[in-house]
């Protein structure tokens, strides 16, 4: 990306240049970098396990590996019947940055606009993400959850 510009000053005339390598992504460019991503705690297991409660970058990689594929599409703003440059909005966060703040919010219990401003997005948009990933983790991993029978349930409660 190249800026060129000219500005007259009492007459003198300043050119300020700047060139800038971008890599271009196909889900949108953010203006600002979000303060704390994923990859600035990756290497620091006990920061894993404080922001996620998942014990370890390995833990961590292992089970966003199961469910990146799918989670693109399902997590996204797009909607499904559109090809990839139509409908909804693009993507501000990578998938996994997107994962990591939704862990982070289940873990710490951290307000919208805290992750919001931590993200460097509205608090609007955080809590959308939010809302999407939490059904979709609620599709894949609800087999996790055994829920005890009512008559169990029953078997246990107290006499009174």
């Amino acid at each position: 990306m190249e800026v060129q510009t000219e500005e007259s000053f009492l007459g003198k005339t300043a050119d300020f240049s700047s060139q800038t390598e971008h890599s271009t992504r196909d889900f949108g460019v953010q203006c600002q970098l979000p303060m704390l991503t994923y990859d600035d705690v990756k290497y620091n297991d006990d920061l894993v396990s404080f922001y996620t409660g998942i014990p370890n970058r390995v833990v961590f990689e292992a089970l966003f590996d199961e469910i990146k594929d799918e989670a693109e599409v399902r997590t996204s703003r797009r909607k499904l019947n559109y090809k990839d440059s139509d409908g909804g909005r693009p993507r501000t966060l990578s998938v996994l940055d997107e994962f990591f703040m939704v862990l982070m919010r289940l873990r710490l219990g951290l307000l919208f606009e805290d992750l919001g401003t931590r993200f460097c997005i509205s608090t609007s948009q955080c809590s959308d993400i939010v809302e999407r990933w939490i059904n979709y983790l609620h599709v894949q991993l609800s087999f996790l959850v055994q829920w005890p029978s009512r008559e169990l349930v029953k078997n246990n409660m107290p006499k009174q």
